[in-house]
């Protein structure tokens, strides 16, 4: 075989494992109307199965109990608000649940993702995990004879990589490992890049594809996705957010089956408001923004205790309480 034999063989072999490939993700055919009847009728009255639990009250009434497949949950706050502290818990959550977990960041390596996750889960203050190296082992096996799941981490620079790269590297984990994610989080949604040939001449067109890609790869793998993005400038100083101020992020919204809105209090950092933007489970108009506290150190958050959220009302500027009411 000759050389120009040889590149025309590996390129047609590339060009059929593509096409195999797309094959596989073609999981259903289909719902006939008519054929399909009579098993429809059943599914009508069988009881929905539970969801992912989610560590925080707010996320779990706005996705109707619990992440589901096919979903997308979007995050959204301003810079340095802990959006993927949010993921961060909601991964670790899962995993406690006995859930396995596909991590794939975007800016961090996939150390530092660990570290964040040793934070939450090992109740340890991240900045002295590296004093402590030696005392973690014990709470580690005694988390994982619990029925712990398991979290796989993929991290990319920003903008390297899109959900294709994320398709691959699951079958990848199948293949090779047996690993089959129960949920996928992705840090974050604006700077994941479009899959190719994906029209993105601006960022409400890229905001849209990719959380358009995102949605669909928990689709064809059969699993709730989550995700966070950037809240416009209107919500810096706010104390309430709403879907004015996702500004750029419009697009992300309008595919996200849930989106939470979060902002900080600038007189107390451990504190954050959070706020349900869109759900397909409830009128998002009747509910109310939750607080929550937050442990930065640890990678912890936590529903606030009714005599806590009152006191903090209580304490707080007119404006604060306002936006609780």
């Amino acid at each position: 075989i000759d050389g120009s034999s040889k590149k025309e063989t590996i390129e047609s072999l590339s060009e059929e494992s593509n096409n195999i490939r797309k094959l596989t993700f073609k999981k259903s055919a289909g719902l006939d109307y008519v054929r399909d009847a009579e098993k429809n009728f059943l599914e009508y009255a069988t009881v929905e199965e539970a969801g992912i639990k989610a560590p925080l009250e707010i996320i779990n009434i706005a996705t109707g109990d619990g992440f589901r497949p096919g979903t997308l949950t979007v995050i959204s706050s301003i810079s340095n608000m802990g959006k993927t502290v949010y993921l961060t818990n909601i991964a670790g959550f899962s995993a406690i649940q006995g859930k396995k977990v596909a991590i794939f960041h975007m800016e961090e390596s996939e150390l530092e993702v660990r570290e964040r996750l040793d934070g939450y889960l090992l109740g340890k203050n991240t900045a002295l995990l590296k004093t402590e190296a030696s005392n973690l082992k014990t709470p580690f096996e005694f988390m994982i004879s619990k029925g712990f799941g398991n979290i796989k981490i993929r991290s990319y620079g920003p903008n390297t990589a899109s959900c294709m790269n994320f398709q691959a590297q699951l079958d990848d984990w199948k293949l090779q490992e047996g690993f089959i994610p129960d949920i996928i989080i992705v840090d974050s949604i604006t700077i994941v890049k479009p899959n190719a040939g994906t029209n993105a001449e601006n960022l409400y067109g890229k905001g849209k594809a990719v959380s358009e890609e995102i949605k669909a790869l928990g689709v064809t793998n059969n699993v709730p996705t989550v995700s966070s993005v950037q809240l416009g400038r209107g919500a810096y100083g706010s104390a309430k957010v709403g879907m004015s101020d996702v500004a750029e992020a419009i697009a992300i919204a309008q595919i996200a089956t849930t989106m939470i809105g979060v902002v900080g209090d600038e007189h107390r950092p451990d504190i954050r408001i959070c706020s349900i933007l869109k759900s397909r489970k409830m009128n998002k108009d009747k509910s109310k923004p939750m607080i929550v506290n937050i442990d930065t150190e640890k990678q912890t958050l936590s529903d606030l205790s009714d005599n806590d959220k009152r006191m903090y009302i209580k304490s707080e500027s007119k404006e604060a309480l306002n936006s609780m009411s």
